[in-house]
């Protein structure tokens, strides 16, 4: 730290001659008290405190900081991140003159760290805001335009909502981000963030003098170079006038974070949301940004192998939010087919949907050829998990056997499977007809519903999902992909996809839910049809009651499982004109005991070979199944 003012430094002498008290306010310290290594503030509201730590890697280096008070391992704000406190000897208290002093309580006491206000104040007081602002102010005034100085004009590499990003024109303060130097070092490090004013505003990332990223201009809306997305829990502002020139957000609730962090092998730019645990993404609004430098090589993040959501994907457990709710990476591979253009898809449409019954994207990473999406965690894994009950073994050879296992079958009771397929429907009805958008998801199936907590259902995988716009019903595409056994004919066949191609694959998870036994692995002694097949031939025979999993003979209630069934039915059609729409599968599902139509023959209702079963024969007396993974999608 510069040197300080000799009558400053005269002021620190008066004060060592007295006995100070110790801070007893939870929230504020004022003249003669002090607060040493071990106490500390905490705001009002329990959000924020203020104390001294040191980094990961650093045993005696100590450091005066704020963070939130239920992520204490991560400082918001450091004061003396050039000139660390050895040991414990560390003593905050604020002096005669009225400024925020850290002194290294020693004979003499030295002074480490202080405000450095030019505005002298008698009886000045710091209090820590529940904004996680530090504020220097008059105890007797409570207007935040008096302060004598606050840590938001100083921030260091995060910006907590409120402060500003940007300049102060009459003053020339400028507020801009400074990552660390390293994890174990809080000193400023090669990257700065914030506002340049030489031509037209703009934020700008550098790398010591080296552009690395700008936002462009302010449009009146957003930044004109970052992505465009709607997110009711932040609201952005950015101000130019004569006097001011910053960017600030706002959100529902004081739960974000914006860290400018500089690892080993990346730079990464976070907003991260404890309360509302929504990041959407957006550079400048609410988004998870990781950028490559690619002068350090061609190193990749690092591989994720659990459990499979989809065929082009993984998901894994990462970690908690600040809230504590817990958090999942799905990982694209690269030889998915799912591209840039399909990963921007996703994060623009669940970045814009709102519902229970559909997966909360918390952020996302995008590095070199690596893309990863942060989910919500879903303990329950996926629907496919349990009515499928599948444990993945490697053998030798490298195929990986999928053996049934009847006890998570069982616990998914008739109750907790009917209440999932109402679930999926209400999804996929607000997908189709109840959000700002009207969007074709395309790639339904069992494994892209997963299961929360509580067994709800919620859609995943927005990938190759369309938006319909205007008085649009169909679309069209030379690029099919999707996962053979739920998709439509028309979509397989023609590339032709509308509600009805959902409506389709609706279908045949519900048939999937009620009878246990995937469509395309569906295996029978006397004919070779797929479980659509199978269902529908029991139908003409009045026997549809036995397409049911055999597990559920002791929860079952008939009506709703026949119900179920010809819905099903409905839904799987050939013809798209014949199918229901899902307003009318979730009524129909809702009151049960209705007339219902009567079905007509599903799609792809012809016989498979004999020879294309034959790998499943082997798994037969088990009732298992043997699948090679990675799956063509």
């Amino acid at each position: 730290m510069d040197a300080l003012p000799s009558i400053l430094l005269s002021s620190f002498l008066i004060i060592s001659f007295s006995v100070p008290k110790s801070c007893t306010a939870a929230d504020t310290i004022s003249f003669n008290e002090t607060l040493t290594d071990g106490q500390t503030l905490v705001s009002s509201g329990q959000s924020f405190e203020l104390g001294f730590f040191s980094p990961s890697g650093s045993s005696s280096n100590r450091y005066l900081g704020i963070w939130y008070k239920s992520f204490p391992d991560t400082p918001v704000w450091v004061a003396n991140r050039e000139s660390p406190v050895s040991h414990s000897y560390g003593v905050l208290t604020v002096s005669a003159d009225g400024n925020l002093v850290l002194l290294n309580n020693t004979i003499p006491s030295r002074v480490i760290w202080s405000s450095n206000s030019s505005r002298t104040m008698l009886n000045s007081v710091a209090q820590l805001l529940d904004t996680g602002n530090l504020v220097l102010k008059d105890s007797s005034n409570m207007n935040p335009d008096s302060y004598i100085w606050q840590s938001f004009d100083f921030p260091t590499d995060t910006l907590l909502p409120g402060m500003k990003l940007g300049w102060n024109l009459t003053s020339g303060l400028n507020r801009y981000l400074t990552s660390w130097k390293t994890t174990s070092d809080p000193s400023p490090g090669d990257y700065t963030f914030g506002i340049e004013i030489s031509r037209l505003p703009q934020i700008i990332l550098r790398r010591g003098s080296v552009k690395t990223f700008r936002s462009g201009i302010w449009n009146g809306l957003r930044f004109s170079g970052i992505y465009s997305f709607t997110s009711t829990l932040i609201k952005s502002i950015f101000v130019a006038n004569k006097n001011e020139i910053y960017y600030m957000f706002y959100l529902g609730n004081n739960s974000i974070i914006t860290k400018v962090t500089k690892g080993k092998r990346r730079i990464l730019i976070s907003f991260i949301s404890a309360g509302s645990a929504a990041i959407a993404f957006s550079l400048l609004t609410s988004c998870m940004i990781r950028r490559r430098q690619k002068k350090r090589g061609k190193q990749s993040c690092p591989p994720l192998m659990n459990e499979s959501i989809g065929k082009h994907s993984s998901m894994l457990k990462l970690g908690k939010l600040l809230t504590g709710q817990e958090i999942a990476v799905k990982r694209l591979s690269r030889t998915s087919g799912q591209g840039l253009k399909e990963f921007k898809n996703e994060i623009i449409l669940i970045s814009r949907l709102q519902h229970r019954n559909l997966v909360g994207l918390l952020g996302c990473c995008l590095e070199g050829e690596e893309r990863m999406l942060v989910y919500e965690y879903m303990p329950n894994k996926s629907l496919d998990y349990f009515i499928f009950a599948v444990v993945l073994k490697l053998r030798t050879d490298i195929e990986q056997m999928c053996r049934a296992d009847q006890h998570r079958r069982v616990s998914l009771m008739w109750q907790n499977r009917f209440e999932i397929a109402m679930g999926i429907a209400k999804g996929l009805l607000y997908l189709h007809h109840d959000s700002k958008l009207r969007i074709i998801h395309r790639d339904l199936k069992a494994s892209n519903v997963l299961l929360d907590s509580s067994l709800n259902p919620k859609i995943s995988d927005f990938g190759i999902a369309k938006i319909f716009g205007g008085d649009q019903v169909e679309g069209k595409t030379k690029h099919i992909i999707g996962t053979y056994g739920y998709m439509s004919p028309e979509y397989a066949v023609d590339g032709k996809f509308s509600e009805k191609s959902d409506v389709f694959s609706f279908g045949v998870i519900l048939l999937e839910i009620v009878s246990g036994k995937r469509n395309t692995r569906y295996h029978h002694p006397d004919h070779y049809h797929s479980l659509l097949g199978h269902a529908w031939l029991l139908w003409n025979e009045d026997k549809a009651i036995e397409l049911m999993d055999s597990c559920l003979e002791d929860s079952y209630v008939e009506s709703q499982v026949q119900t179920c069934i010809q819905v099903g039915l409905l839904c799987v059609q050939k013809l798209p004109k014949d199918r229901p729409g899902m307003s009318s599968v979730v009524f129909m599902l809702g009151n049960e005991g209705m007339a219902l139509p009567e079905p007509q023959q599903p799609g792809f209702f012809i016989e498979r070979s004999s020879i294309e079963m034959d790998n499943f024969e082997k798994c037969n007396a088990s009732n298992a199944e043997t699948m090679t993974m990675p799956e063509a999608r």
